[in-house]
């Protein structure tokens, strides 16, 4: 009898061990998956664009208002252009997962998206800031956002969000009075600008920004096709001598995101970061149209002068420039879409035949 009643006190005093034990792991499982849900969720943010550029004070303040709004639970660390990829392979950094998402223009990644030649900005499309968040974001159900979204996530990504820059200018060394003016000029020009420029019968020059002002102050070109905040920051108004409009193109830039990154956050902060980005979007359009003015304005003081085109020249260069949007509907079938897309709403709006 008492060797039975010490083997049941072993054994109850064996399970009263276990029990604990199995109390102490699922409390400490549980303090696990609590710590696991209060850890912020940390993403690093690529840029393409060098400290400088207002496209980084629209990432800084994104990164900034997302940590207010989801009270720290997603952080956004910036990095500028060339931290942790370069310009032309932070596309494929974000695709990958090595960078959590970037800001950026279409015109970085064509060959991998092929809808982002569109995105970027078909000269002489929209006339306003206005028309581009219309036609992106509420036109036809925002079809135009979502055939983006279509091509982004076919390589592994998620557009965010998108929003228009400043307006392209040709910046000149020489006079513009007619499109006649442009004939044997060099000037310094990037996608579906250059197709327009050699239809105007200059030659199209490929140089970076940085190489710009040399370029212009050599002659090795005779313009170049840019922001006007470009004449202050590369100090382009000591080597160009006209700014010719009306704008040739209305350009965009956008945020996108790894696909399996976004797609493991929760659907409360997804809500939260595209509002987020959406409305500070907003503020940073009208901040690069307030730049271009001052900008233009500080030229001016410096003796470099502004000419508009007469209204029959300037719809000479948007028939030439509307003949090169049927190359980007070549690029893809959502391509096609989107340039049908832009004609439809444009006539809707009056601003083509």
């Amino acid at each position: 009898m008492c060797k039975v009643r010490r083997m049941m006190q072993m054994m109850q005093w064996f399970a009263a061990v276990l029990s604990l034990g199995l109390f102490l792991c699922m409390g400490g499982l549980q303090g696990v998956a609590a710590a696991a849900e209060k850890a912020p969720i940390h993403w690093r943010l690529q840029s393409v664009f060098p400290a400088t550029s207002l496209a980084n004070t629209l990432a800084k303040n994104f990164s900034e208002d997302v940590k207010k709004r989801t009270n720290g639970r997603v952080e956004v660390e910036l990095f500028y252009a060339g931290a942790l990829a370069k310009p032309l392979e932070t596309f494929d950094a974000v695709a990958a997962g090595s960078v959590d998402l970037a800001v950026s223009g279409g015109v970085y990644h064509t060959r991998k998206v092929p809808e982002a030649l569109f995105e970027f900005g078909l000269s002489y499309s929209f006339q306003n800031q206005d028309q581009a968040y219309e036609f992106y974001y509420d036109y036809k159900g925002a079809e135009a956002l979502k055939i983006l979204r279509e091509g982004y996530e076919k390589r592994g990504t998620y557009l965010l969000a998108l929003g228009p820059a400043g307006d392209y200018y040709f910046l000149t060394k020489f006079p513009v009075g007619s499109i006649d003016d442009f004939k044997n000029k060099k000037i310094r020009s990037f996608g579906l600008l250059s197709v327009l420029v050699q239809k105007l019968g200059a030659a199209p020059v490929s140089i970076t920004s940085s190489e710009m002002y040399l370029a212009l102050q050599r002659g090795t070109a005779d313009g170049t096709v840019y922001v006007p905040a470009s004449l202050e920051t590369y100090k382009l108004k000591e080597v160009v001598d006209y700014v010719v409009g009306p704008p040739i193109l209305s350009c965009l830039i956008e945020f996108y995101v790894n696909l399996k990154t976004w797609q493991k956050l929760p659907d409360d902060l997804k809500n939260i970061v595209e509002k987020s980005l959406c409305e500070n979007f907003r503020s940073y359009s009208k901040a690069a149209l307030e730049q271009d003015m001052e900008s233009l304005e500080s030229a001016k003081k410096a003796g470099v002068k502004l000419i508009t085109l007469r209204d029959n020249e300037a719809k000479q260069l948007q028939g030439l420039a509307v003949s090169t949007w049927d190359i980007a509907a070549k690029k893809s079938e959502g391509s096609a879409r989107l340039v049908e897309l832009l004609k439809e709403y444009l006539r809707g709006k009056g601003a083509l035949p």
